[in-house]
């Protein structure tokens, strides 16, 4: 069994080394990514949309939006721009990840069946003597 606890070892080691290897620009996509996955995101979204709304309509002599929200518009058309390649770069990089993750488990997996096939003749050798004596 120790072919499998050092490949586990060695599975935990490179997703340390690969978290530890990120660039700045993957750090802060992982960070905008997660912020955008988040109820307080959404919330905040819907009270700064609504507070724009209110002031544009409410008070229009100093509104700077007009009554059909186009500025509003352009820059959430903009964000959503952004917002969209961020989670796409997250994504890939996550899938990445996730691939490495799936070989290693793979090459566990095959060292175990390896383990198992070369364990199970013994297995089945204790138990036939184990029959054998109770006879």
């Amino acid at each position: 069994m120790e072919i499998g606890g050092r490949i586990c070892r060695e599975k935990v080691e490179t997703l340390k080394e690969t978290k530890n290897k990120l660039t700045v620009a993957q750090r802060f996509t992982d960070y905008v990514a997660k912020a955008m996955r988040s109820w307080t995101f959404i919330i905040c979204q819907m009270i700064f949309i609504t507070i724009w709304m209110i002031f544009n309509h409410e008070w229009p002599q100093i509104a700077f939006d007009d009554k059909a929200f186009d500025i509003l518009r352009l820059a959430l058309t903009i964000e959503g721009s952004f917002i969209g390649s961020i989670l796409l770069m997250n994504q890939y990089r996550q899938s990445v990840l996730d691939r490495k993750v799936t070989y290693t488990d793979f090459i566990i997996d095959c060292q175990i069946q390896k383990e198992l096939k070369r364990i199970t003749p013994m297995i089945e050798r204790l138990y036939r003597d184990m029959e054998q004596r109770k006879k």
